[in-house]
């Protein structure tokens, strides 16, 4: 016999068991380092996961910074763009006592950037409220009371507001073709001397940008307004530049927060109260000469039919109507001018032609307003006589129940008036004369009952 089949412990039998139970002691230890290293493992991802989550947060671009929108007696709208589509706005009575959060909605624009509002409701009428905004990148408006709110006044309040038209970015003829002129930078001119004189609302007679597209909304036309557009609500009108790229003006309705009153409840249109006046915008460019892809006579008749409804319905003591292509084109006089005269339109802010002009028509005073920041005409204006001058300017109005007093400035200094008149309203009575009149009214019915009581005696 050999040794080795007395030696050897297990047969074969047995030794395929033991292989089985080797195999089962090496999968448990297996198992159980696996364990270990899934405990481990799992933190360390949920911690890797957490930290991309507030990188991406931390690295959020603001494409454009915080802008007031549709102030209300009981309201203000404040929006922004942001890469994130989280955001909150915190909001309080005065600086650095922000006790109020308010979650923003949002929705992608069309260069994949993300437009927020928020809206601080819950004012009193004039209220003032300071904000902050924080949409995962730097908070924008902490502790700074230039970011404010205020709400619009409640009646006939008297107040001031500005207007303006045409601040796209100037162009210059380079071997007969337009071309931006960098050079030339008066939107932000414009702006800081309006911020001066401080307006309650601004009124904006379109031409903000050149093409219409998002990116020049946010580096042509919020850029140089952002020290006003912070704390002061922008109502705009639709110009023919805000189409070339966007015929359909969806850039144009993102970017704004404006009423949604017109008869097709888009913003391309619309109306609203503040204090003593009762605006109204229109949209020149859907008009048979306006621009291309926008026009549109369907719709343009049922703003004919929605304007004259507006103006009719109104009883604020002053209308004011304002809208991009001027009148004295053929197809906007057509259109329009009749109800202007017919309802009583006291003023009409236009734009376009890049220059200031002043003319008065069958009692309605016609502006132009065309001096934002655009290369000025170097054509005489349309429209007849008037007032007019080529330079960089804004309106300012101080309007109360008793007139609208418009001055016109240009940039070149803080007191550089240029033009001015003076609207004034229908006589109504002080109240110190009506008190005066009503004491005198009711001491004459006094002697006249004391003398019917007690005749005079005959004393003949």
């Amino acid at each position: 016999m050999h040794g080795s089949d007395t030696l050897c412990p297990f047969t074969p039998k047995k030794r395929k068991e033991s292989d089985m139970d080797m195999d089962k002691l090496q999968s448990r230890k297996v198992m159980r380092e696996m364990r270990k290293y899934i405990r481990w493992a799992i933190p360390v991802m949920l911690a890797l996961v957490f930290d991309l989550w507030l990188t991406a947060g931390a690295n959020a671009i603001n494409v454009r910074n915080p802008y007031v929108q549709d102030a209300t007696p009981g309201s203000v709208d404040v929006m922004w763009g942001n890469s994130s589509a989280a955001g909150i706005l915190y909001w309080g009575t005065s600086p650095g006592s922000y006790t109020n959060t308010v979650a923003s909605t949002s929705f992608a624009d069309t260069a994949g950037d993300y437009v927020h509002t928020a809206r601080i409701d819950g004012l009193a009428p004039s209220q003032t409220v300071y904000y902050y905004v924080d949409s995962g990148s730097e908070v924008i408006g902490r502790n700074d009371a230039s970011y404010h709110a205020t709400a619009a006044p409640s009646g006939n309040a008297a107040f001031r507001f500005a207007a303006y038209g045409d601040s796209r970015i100037a162009k210059k003829l380079v071997n007969g073709v337009y071309v931006p002129d960098y050079d030339v930078w008066c939107h932000a001119d414009v702006v800081n001397r309006m911020a001066g004189r401080n307006p309650r609302l601004v009124l904006h007679v379109g031409d903000m940008v050149d093409l219409g597209n998002v990116w020049e909304y946010n580096d042509y036309y919020f850029a140089p307004a952002a020290p006003l557009v912070k704390n002061t609500p922008f109502y705009t009108a639709i110009g023919n530049h805000e189409l070339y790229s966007d015929p359909h003006a969806r850039n144009y309705r993102d970017m704004y927060g404006l009423p949604t009153n017109s008869a097709d409840g888009t913003e391309d249109y619309y109306s609203f109260d503040y204090g003593c006046v009762h605006f109204t915008a229109l949209d020149s460019e859907m008009l048979s000469c306006g621009t291309a892809g926008h026009i549109d006579a369907a719709r343009a008749a049922d703003m004919k039919e929605w304007l004259e409804a507006d103006l009719a319905a109104t009883d604020k003591p002053w209308k004011a109507v304002f809208f991009h292509r001027p009148t004295t084109f053929s197809c906007v006089s057509a259109a329009w001018k009749s109800l202007f005269e017919q309802y009583g339109v006291d003023i009409v802010f236009q734009g376009h032609t890049h220059l200031f002009q002043h003319y008065v028509r069958n009692g309605v005073n016609y502006v132009i307003t065309g001096g934002g920041g655009a290369e000025l005409d170097r054509n005489a204006p349309g429209g007849g006589s008037g007032s007019y001058f080529k330079d960089w300017h804004f309106c300012m109005i101080d309007a109360s129940i008793y007139g609208l007093d418009v001055k016109v400035y240009g940039i070149d200094s803080d007191d550089d008036l240029r033009h001015s008149f003076y609207i004034e309203g229908e006589p109504i009575p002080e109240p110190g004369c009506a008190i005066m009149l009503l004491s005198g009214l009711v001491l004459l019915l006094f002697v006249w009952r004391r003398r019917s009581r007690y005749p005079r005696k005959d004393t003949g």
